[in-house]
């Protein structure tokens, strides 16, 4: 991308704030994928980048075939791309991800000597631009990718959601993050839109779509303490 065209980019990016949703898994995630898009409203007033583990030999047919559940457009990532709210985008194959002010940076993987996998790349890319504003959702998968990444989200003070392990075709990469206390829910992909949702009506976490304290729940109220909480002492009261 030219110099000048990135740096409008990153002006866009910076002035539209709103939360974006980094949704991670491996084996088994192309179903739980499609059951969380199937339930995403079309004005969630998000963004959400898919990081599956894809073959890098192999063109990945995500795109066309989450395009067919999903409200919201699903595109492929492309470098230098800023990211919407009411979208989602998917890692290219044999590409690692990572977002920089809002934008979409591509890169090539790593040598093979190195164990470092794309998931875990993203999310701690996300924990570090997004911070308390950042989101992590790890779904079906093995062994223990998206931990690392997810604990630099909680770190930042951002918010992680790990799949019912009973409703995942592969439990080992949400049991991760379970037994490593790093989920604040734990739910089946379907039933993940409704608390995004609730979430990020706190107006710290999305700025662009601000609720006065009138119209809070008992509930959201308590949530946003927690949410000020964990964002000054980096702990968890509401685990």
């Amino acid at each position: 991308m030219a110099p000048e065209l990135l740096s409008k980019s990153l002006k866009l990016a910076k002035i539209t704030r709103f939360p974006i949703v980094g949704v991670v898994a491996s084996a088994g995630g192309l179903s739980a994928f499609k059951q969380l898009l199937s339930v995403v409203p079309a004005d969630c007033g998000m963004a959400f980048v898919l990081v599956p583990h894809l073959d890098p030999k192999h063109e990945s047919q995500m795109v066309a075939i989450l395009s067919k559940v999903s409200l919201l457009p699903v595109v492929e990532a492309n470098q230098g791309m800023v990211a919407e709210a009411n979208h989602v985008y998917v890692i290219p194959s044999n590409n690692f991800l990572t977002i920089v002010d809002g934008v979409l940076q591509l890169s090539e993987p790593p040598t093979p000597q190195r164990h470092e996998i794309a998931i875990d790349f993203f999310l701690r890319s996300l924990a570090k631009d997004q911070g308390e504003r950042s989101i992590g959702i790890v779904l079906s998968g093995t062994g223990s990718h998206g931990t690392l990444g997810i604990r630099d989200i909680k770190l930042a003070g951002g918010m992680a959601i790990a799949q019912q392990p009973t409703t995942a075709e592969f439990d080992s990469m949400p049991s991760s993050i379970i037994s490593e206390g790093l989920a604040d829910y734990v739910l089946p992909p379907a039933e993940m839109p409704a608390t995004l949702m609730q979430y990020i009506r706190q107006p710290y976490i999305n700025h662009a779509q601000p609720v006065t304290p009138d119209a809070w729940s008992d509930d959201d109220q308590f949530a946003a303490i927690l949410g000020q909480l964990r964002k000054h002492s980096q702990y968890d009261f509401g685990s």
